[in-house]
């Protein structure tokens, strides 16, 4: 699902322990467009320091009461490498604080979050130590790890092919992989309803000492963009899978009438689309896990983390979907393994 990042600042963040403060901002990897870190507010506490939670702690976002969940304990943050609020986050800290959690390095490998292309929870992985594949990658080059604020990016000027095109005001992110899919740019700044979606292979770069970014389009290409559809939950329409009856308000479907050709055996007045049996949902925890052992037994070859996923989201459904005998057969079966 896409979710707006604006939407997300405030909310509280409730450790597996305990309160553990606000959601104050988000650190994001300029090169890949993906959100590595959460920077939380915990008020008094750990106040002397800046607190960074991993995306792999959140897993999908749930926004019950704008709360976060985060599966950490309030002990495991404090015992986190320490940096302090105006100090770069650098390769060397990332490399402590990904060994701190047991985390695989996101740096190392093919994919978004190395390994894969999410940010994988509550892996047996052992801490990995840098090799020339960083220096490759150039990742290992200097201090900083291409680590940006969204709050600080929000306000930005946005510049197209031959002028400037408008105003960053949020980003879109897909909030299983934490990527960053667009850039919401507001192109009359009177106007508030004048936001539209750039897709990030649309931005060509950012210049920090300006304060803007670019962008391959022009002013018209810009203006006939989707537009920017938020919903009062933070979650956003996909202009690639929206539909004219997602932008309407809902309204009753309306009464079948009955026909002798009428073949359904449903009751009369509901629709085909009432019909289609929901697929049983999964927890991306199990998707990733099952994903990542894939990808182990497939002899860590990087670019296939996305079928490595989609392979497991079915299988995973097709389990849930198995009658109760079946289902525990197939367990059996695994943990046999």
């Amino acid at each position: 699902m896409l979710r707006s990042i604006k939407h997300l600042y405030g909310d509280r963040l409730i450790a597996s322990d305990g309160e553990l403060g606000f959601v104050k901002d988000f650190y994001f990897d300029d090169r890949n467009w993906v959100i590595r870190y959460l920077v939380a507010d915990t008020g008094s506490w750990l106040s002397e320091r800046l607190v960074l939670i991993p995306p792999h702690a959140l897993g999908i976002v749930e926004r019950a009461g704008q709360r976060l969940q985060v599966h950490l304990t309030r002990r495991q943050i404090e015992d986190s490498p320490s940096i302090d609020h105006h100090k770069p986050v650098s390769r060397q800290y990332e490399e402590s604080y990904y060994q701190h959690y047991g985390l695989p390095f996101y740096w190392q490998g093919d994919s978004l979050w190395g390994i894969t292309g999410f940010p994988p929870r509550n892996l047996a992985v052992p801490p990995q130590k840098r090799n020339l594949s960083d220096v490759a990658l150039g990742y290992a080059a200097g201090p900083d790890a291409h680590l940006r604020s969204t709050v600080a990016v929000h306000g930005y000027q946005a510049h197209g092919k031959h002028s400037r095109v408008g105003q960053v005001t949020d980003f879109v992110i897909d909030d299983q992989s934490w990527a960053i899919r667009y850039l919401v740019v507001r192109t009359n700044p009177a106007q508030a309803d004048s936001e539209v979606l750039v897709p990030i292979a649309k931005v060509s770069g950012v210049s920090y000492a300006e304060s803007s970014v670019r962008v391959t389009c022009t002013a018209e290409e810009i203006r006939q963009s989707p537009d920017y559809h938020c919903r009062p939950d933070g979650s956003c329409l996909d202009p690639v899978q929206t539909t004219a009856k997602d932008l309407t308000p809902s309204t009753p479907e309306p009464r079948v009438a009955e026909s002798k050709h009428q073949t359904s055996n449903a009751p009369v007045g509901i629709t085909a689309a009432a019909q289609v049996r929901k697929l049983p949902e999964v927890s991306s925890d199990e998707v990733a896990t099952s994903a990542y052992f894939t990808f182990v037994r497939q002899g860590r070859q990087g670019g296939h983390d996305v079928q490595h996923w989609l392979d497991a989201e079915a299988k995973l459904r097709a389990l849930a979907a198995s009658p109760p005998a079946a289902r525990s057969e197939a367990i059996d079966q695994r943990s046999a393994r």
